[in-house]
C-alpha cells in the first residue's frame, strides 16, 4: 500500500478489487490525476483497518502497478495526521502509529478487507 498525499482519490488495483468480489459502482471511465487521466473500471466499497478502527470508504478501480494507494480523499474524511518529523501517520479515532521507525517500538499495522477473507501484506521499501 502507498500513502500518497498528491493523489486527490484512492485507487485499487483491478485484480485486488475483483479478488473482493464486491460489486463494482459505474462511474466515468476516466479520471484527472493532476495533469494525467487514468482509465478506471468504476468504484467499489472498501473496509479499510488501522489498528482496530474500520473505515468505510470508496477507492477507484484501475490498472496501476501499486496493490492500493490511499488517498488525500481517505486522509481527509476520516481526520488522519501526517509525523512527519517521526515518520508517523495517525489516526485520529485512536492512538495508533501506522508505519514505524527504525528505532520505535511501535509496530506497523494495515490491512484492507472486504466481506470476503482477503489479506493486504504490507511490502516494506527501504
Amino acid at each position: 500500500m502507498i500513502i500518497d498525499t498528491g493523489a486527490n482519490v484512492t485507487i485499487i488495483r483491478a485484480d485486488m478489487a475483483y479478488k473482493l468480489g464486491e460489486k463494482l459502482i459505474w462511474t466515468p471511465p476516466c479520471i484527472t490525476l493532476l495533469t494525467d487521466k487514468i482509465n478506471v473500471h468504476g468504484k467499489v466499497n472498501l473496509n479499510i483497518a488501522f489498528g482496530d478502527a474500520m473505515y468505510h470508504h470508496m477507492a477507484y478501480v484501475a490498472d496501476i502497478n501499486d496493490q492500493f494507494i490511499l488517498g488525500l480523499d481517505f486522509l481527509k474524511e476520516y481526520n488522519f495526521k501526517l509525523d512527519f518529523k517521526n515518520k508517523e501517520l495517525h489516526s485520529c479515532s485512536e492512538d495508533t502509529a501506522v508505519f514505524k521507525t527504525k528505532n520505535s517500538d511501535i509496530k506497523p499495522v494495515h490491512q484492507i478487507t472486504a466481506r470476503v477473507k482477503l489479506h493486504y501484506q504490507p511490502e516494506l521499501r527501504q
